[in-house]
């Protein structure tokens, strides 16, 4: 900081000693200002990021700084976290499941047969040594027994949210 205090004070002292010499002329002088901005005004199909102008973004997003856009809304039941991701709506439980019994014999056809009495056949799946309902379209198996929802197309799973969509310009 000093270094610059005393660079602006030898500027000024050069200035100085300029006005007084007889054989420069400095009447009519002006000084230019601070100057403007390189550029003043951006196209119709563009907007500004700093001193820079950026393709608009597509209807329905928003701009991240200068080069991303992403998407404003979050899908149906989900919450806008006011920042980059939608909230996933409550997940689900499967049960406890249904364990081998004794009467079962040595294969998993008990667990199954239970459970599609239930749920109906082709809608049980084992995970682990249990087997439990199969979760509902749109939801994904979480573990053994929480059906969590699935992500719309596009946007990327975080367990407890989803990132919204984003492009690059």
């Amino acid at each position: 900081m000093m270094a610059e205090h005393s660079a602006v004070r030898g500027a000024m002292k050069a200035l100085v000693s300029l006005a007084s010499r007889s054989d420069i002329c400095l009447r009519n002088s002006r000084g230019r200002g601070v100057g403007t901005a390189l550029i003043t005004k951006c196209n119709a199909n563009e907007e500004q990021s700093g001193a820079l102008c950026y393709p608009k973004c597509s209807e329905g997003y928003k701009a991240i700084r200068c080069c991303l856009c992403r998407k404003n809304e979050c899908p149906p039941e989900y919450t806008d976290d006011g920042i980059a991701a939608c909230i996933k709506p409550k997940a689900c439980g499967r049960g406890t499941g249904y364990g081998w019994k004794f009467s079962d014999g040595f294969n998993s056809c008990g667990m199954f047969k239970r459970c599609e009495a239930d749920h109906d056949a082709g809608n049980c799946k084992q995970s682990g040594a249990v087997v439990y309902p199969k979760c509902k379209s749109g939801f994904q198996p979480i573990g053994c027994c929480i059906c969590s929802p699935s992500c719309p197309d596009g946007m990327t799973d975080l367990g407890i949210s989803c990132t919204k969509l984003v492009y690059s310009l």
